[in-house]
């Protein structure tokens, strides 16, 4: 959610978050945008946002439902597992694993967004355009692909053309002053990446 360049990453389960954040999650599909108006109640986490409206960029990164099936050792089994108990225990540390995985991700945008926001990070404008541009020539293939426009894509979001163009070029700008920032830090902290790390 972002009414500036660098936004804010919340994990949320729809349906319990307030009532204008509801409305505008229905229908939405990962990597959609979507602009709306968001009263954020008194309650809101961010003390600087609680109580107050504001014109927003809502952006779904990733969406995750349980439609679970008949539980018992033949399926179980069906995946490679001896018995139910067997099962629980995989799908036990699985869930551990993903929101750790979540965790790290969330820390990681907070600690990019602080960053930014005490950083002067300078790009040129051809760099993140160019960014920007193959991310849109990405997205355009993919609808392609599904039979669909940009113009769909837009519409299905509740957004102009030109607003979905924007706001890519608005991610891509603070994709590439990430990429900058981590780079400086990189060089200036001598901080190194051996194969060990990438394995």
């Amino acid at each position: 959610i972002g009414d500036d360049e660098k936004g804010r990453t919340y994990m949320v389960i729809a349906g319990r978050t307030f009532p204008d954040l509801d409305a505008a999650l229905i229908g939405m599909g990962v990597e959609q945008f979507k602009h709306v108006r968001l009263a954020f109640p008194s309650t809101f986490q961010e003390q600087d946002w609680a109580g107050t409206t504001h014109e927003t960029t809502v952006t779904v990164r990733s969406v995750s439902t349980v439609a679970p099936p008949v539980l018992d050792d033949e399926f179980a089994q069906s995946l490679k597992a001896e018995n139910l108990d067997q099962l629980k225990e995989k799908i036990r540390e699985g869930i551990l694993k993903a929101k750790r995985q979540i965790a790290q991700e969330m820390v990681n945008e907070q600690i990019l967004d602080s960053l930014l926001a005490a950083s002067e990070v300078a790009v040129a404008d051809n760099t993140w355009e160019q960014v920007g541009s193959r991310r849109l020539n990405e997205v355009a293939g993919e609808l392609q692909r599904q039979g669909k426009t940009i113009e769909d894509h837009a519409k299905e979001n509740d957004m102009s053309v030109d607003e979905l163009v924007a706001a890519q070029m608005k991610e891509a700008k603070v994709h590439v002053q990430r990429a900058v920032l981590i780079e400086t830090i990189f060089r200036e902290q001598d901080m190194k990446i051996h194969q060990s790390d990438v394995d």
